[in-house]
């Protein structure tokens, strides 16, 4: 018969075993770049997501580093919008996929994506994000806090894609 002390000892050892394995795998996921997500697919798409100010979005756009979307609709972008911008409108969806196929190309580069819409409450940049997200876009994207509003405000390159006139007060 097994004597208490033995189970003791047999408990211990099973349970040390359990515990370095765990860290093991852990560290192991945390390696690959396959590796599962411990979080929720909402909270990682959040993590993708970073807000950015104005003057943050022009060094981006000074610098050529970045492809600007404006996820408003077709209406909205063709009265004006930031000049070189492309327009995916983030709703409906079916016209969101289909403008996100047709751009694919562009969106791909090794650029950083700024999207941008009318300001803080208006959330389709978000939407438009998360859908490109959810399409296994794996960089992060940074979406223009107050929106065109404030680019327009700060005199920063615009177009009016209706008379193709472009705008560009320098005001810094």
């Amino acid at each position: 018969m097994i004597e208490a002390k033995e189970i003791k000892k047999i408990i211990a050892e099973s349970i040390s075993i359990i515990i370095i394995s765990s860290i093991i795998a852990f560290a192991i996921n945390l390696l690959n770049p396959n590796g599962f997500i411990f979080i929720s697919r909402e909270e990682y798409s959040y993590k993708k997501i970073v807000y950015i100010s104005t003057k943050e979005a022009k060094i981006k756009y000074d610098s050529s580093s970045a492809i600007f979307i404006d996820s408003r609709s077709v209406y909205e972008f063709s009265e004006s919008h930031i000049k070189d911008a492309i327009n995916i409108p983030s709703i409906p969806i079916s016209q969101s996929l289909k403008m996100i196929n047709k751009y694919f190309n562009i969106i791909k580069q090794p650029k950083e994506l700024v999207i941008y819409c009318t300001g803080t409450s208006c959330g389709t940049s978000d939407e438009l994000g998360k859908q490109l997200i959810s399409m296994g876009y794996s960089r992060h994207i940074y979406i223009i806090k107050h929106g065109f509003p404030e680019w327009r405000e700060k005199g920063y390159p615009i177009e009016n894609a209706a008379t193709e006139e472009v705008v560009n007060n320098e005001n810094d």
